[in-house]
Parts: structure tokens; sequence; C-alpha cells
């Protein structure tokens, strides 16, 4: 991975193709998944109108032989092969098309992860004579996410066909739904892969932790950002994420693959970012706090890979833990808070090259009046007029993602402040 730095225009252009790129597989583009051939042999108690049938069903395919906590695992095309009893259909039905609905969870120990697979269309096939009917299909289910290290079983649930029988001569009959649980004591889990961990020594292990949602998958990572907000009542700016201090806030990303001319990434405070400064109130009164921001939801990077355009858009919440004046403390309360969310809308700069390398982000936002302070009296009033109000300026920095397992940018790195 390219390291953070200015670039002449050609380059960013280069460098925005090799984004779409990686953003395509995941993260770690150096390694390319392996699979592994299974196949898992699985009885049903099917409810047939004739009374309960055990039906064998077959599902085959490829899955990966080995995954990251935190990144997705794609099996390959699945074939199922159902085996449904002659003596279940009807006794006029001379072919038979289908559709089969098969529920599948992906177990981790005591953790269960939904996976939604899609229906498999089983073409039409003759009715023997005697014997079972076999219908096969095959798809290609989503990637799901393991949300941990350890075996990930793909265990199969509930089946549900959709039979559709045609006699030799006249119209097909209304399709028959038989509704299938496993047979009780029987084999579910249809493949197994073991998930790592993916830490790098030095890795946060809050890193790349962010919820994803199945139905907009993406890679995830992290990085560090450090900059300063400027409070534009007091004439003054504090560090966030001071290189200086201990505990650093690691901001969390989904890299979604290029859609429609865009790279868009979400991202995410792992933890709040902190800054403990000292201002003069009022113009001469000299107030020392420690200042929180954190996100109550996903931000969003956006890229134009034509432009190279950049826009980043976000909300935190502002909470002061702790103050004192002249040296004499506040009783502030644990609920000391902007009363809304700041709206944050920033921009790429000149030297951002893309967001897994970063750069530099400018933007503004306006302080909400504050609520919530004060033990006994309410201090919010002091708060927001002190600080709360717009045309506050953001000038952050943002480091490399890393990316586990790949360790190129691992342990993420925390960039120094600019001003």
């Amino acid at each position: 991975m390219a390291r953070a730095g200015s670039r002449p225009a050609g380059i960013v252009l280069v460098l925005l193709l090799a984004v779409g790129a990686v953003a395509a597989e995941p993260l770690s583009g150096a390694r390319s998944a392996r699979a592994q051939a299974a196949e898992a042999d699985l009885v049903y108690t099917c409810a047939f109108p004739s009374g309960p049938v055990k039906t064998g069903v077959t599902v085959s395919g490829t899955f990966p032989d080995a995954g990251t906590a935190g990144q997705p695992l794609a099996p390959g095309r699945i074939t199922l092969k159902a085996d449904v009893p002659r003596a279940a259909l009807p006794a006029e039905a001379a072919t038979v098309t289908a559709t089969a609905d098969l529920a599948m969870t992906l177990v981790q120990g005591t953790v269960s992860t939904a996976t939604k697979w899609p229906a498999f269309t089983l073409p039409q096939v003759p009715v023997p004579e005697s014997g079972d009917l076999v219908l096969t299909g095959s798809a290609a289910p989503p990637a799901v996410v393991p949300p941990k290290e350890g075996a990930a079983v793909f265990t199969a649930g509930a089946l549900k066909l959709a039979l559709t029988s045609r006699p030799a001569e006249g119209a097909a009959a209304a399709p028959q739904i038989v509704s299938c649980t496993p047979e009780q004591g029987s084999v579910t889990a249809v493949a197994t892969v073991p998930v790592a961990s993916g830490a790098v020594p030095g890795t946060p292990p809050e890193c790349g932790k962010i919820t994803i949602d199945p139905g907009n998958p993406g890679n995830t990572g992290c990085a560090y950002m450090t900059g300063f907000a400027n409070v534009a009542k007091l004439g003054a700016a504090t560090l966030l994420n001071d290189p200086a201090a201990a505990g650093h806030a690691v901001t969390n990303v989904i890299v979604h693959p290029p859609r429609g001319g865009r790279l868009l990434v979400d991202f995410q405070f792992a933890t709040p970012l902190r800054a403990r400064s000292t201002f003069l109130t009022f113009g001469f009164m000299p107030t020392t706090a420690t200042i929180e921001m954190s996100q109550p939801e996903k931000g969003l990077v956006d890229l134009s890979i034509a432009t190279g355009k950049l826009t980043v858009t976000g909300e935190m919440e502002i909470r002061i833990t702790d103050a004192s004046i002249n040296g004499t403390p506040m009783r502030l309360g644990p609920n000391c808070r902007s009363r809304t969310p700041a709206k944050i809308e920033a921009v790429g700069g000149k030297d951002y090259g893309n967001p897994l390398v970063g750069g530099s982000i400018n933007g503004s936002f306006d302080i909400p009046e504050f609520t919530g302070c004060g033990v006994g009296e309410d201090l919010s009033r002091i708060f927001s007029g002190a600080v709360s109000g717009p045309g506050n300026l953001l000038k952050l920095v943002q480091g490399p993602v890393c990316a586990p397992p790949d360790p190129g940018e691992c342990p993420p790195r925390l960039p120094a402040p600019r001003r």
C-alpha cells in the first residue's frame, strides 16, 4: 500500500484505479482466497399432503478454506440435490419442476450469523415409475462476515420446496408448497471454515469491528485521525487525538466496491476522540475542559473516481466530561453534552490520495447548544454562551488504513496533526 504524501494529479488518477481494484476484492489484495470442496448429505422430514416423508438433500460446492474475523466469507456456486420419493408426488404427475429455499446460518460456538441464500431453481425432470425423483439446481450465495475468530460452520436449517407437477396431458397443477425440517439428531453442518483473528501485533483490538449491513457489504479496516477543531467564539483550537497523550481513538472503516463511478467508505470512531484544552472563556476566565467527540451513526466518505473530489459527512455528539475555572473544579455531572449532534461537512485536501492512503481533511461545523450540564445548578447556558455557534473549523489528518491481515499498514500509524 502506498504511503501518504503529496501526489501530482497523474499519480492520483493511477491511485484511483488501484483503489477500484483493491475495493472490489478483500483489502488484503495480495492474498487470494483458496477454496475447499464440501459435500453434505442431509436428512429432512417434509410435510407432504400425504403425510410426513423422509427426504434426502445433498448440498455441495466450494467454500473458502480459511477466513479472517470481520472479513467476508464468499462461497462459490452451490448445488442442491433433493431426492423426493415417488409416492409423495401426485399419481398423475409426469414431470416436476421445483424451487428450493434453504435457510443457512454461520455458527461460531454460541454466536450465529444469518445469511440469506437465494432460491435454487430445480429444472424440470420426468417422474420415474418407481424410486426417487431427483431434482438438482444451483445458486451463488452471498458472502457472510464472521464476527469473531474460531471455527465457522455453514449450518443448514429449514427447507421449503415449491413443487410444480404436470400430467402427461393438460395443464400444470398449482405449485405444492412443502415445508421440511432437519430430522432430529441428523447432520446439518455443510462446511467448516477456520477463522483467524487477523490481528497484527500492535493493532488495536477494536480495529475493523464495525457493523456491516448484509445488503451493502464491504471490507473492513481501521485508521487513526488527528487534527484540530477550532472554537470560533474563543478564537482558539483544541488538539484531537493528541499524539503525545495515551488512549488514541481509532476510526473503523468499511470500504465498499466501486459503484456508479464512486467509491464509498463508511467510518465510525471505535471510541470518542478526546481533547483537553485551556481557553479564556468570555475573554478573561481561564477554563480547562476535557472534550469528547463521538459518532452516534456511521459517517460517509464519498470519492468521485472521475474527478478525484472527496467529501466527508457525518454527525458528532460533543460531551464535556470535566472542567475547571481558575483551577476550581466545576460539578458537571455525567450528561453534559450537545443538545443535538453537530453536523460535519468536509472535503479532502490537495494531499489526499484516496481513502486507503489518507491525507488532510478540511471542513467546518456548528457547535449546538449544551444540555445536562451541572449538578445542583444548570451550567448548560454558560457553555452554550461560551462555545455554541457556527463557523468552527475542522482540520484533520487521516493515516493509512490498516486492513487485517495485510501487514503492510498494520498496526495503523498515528499521523502528525497539521495546522
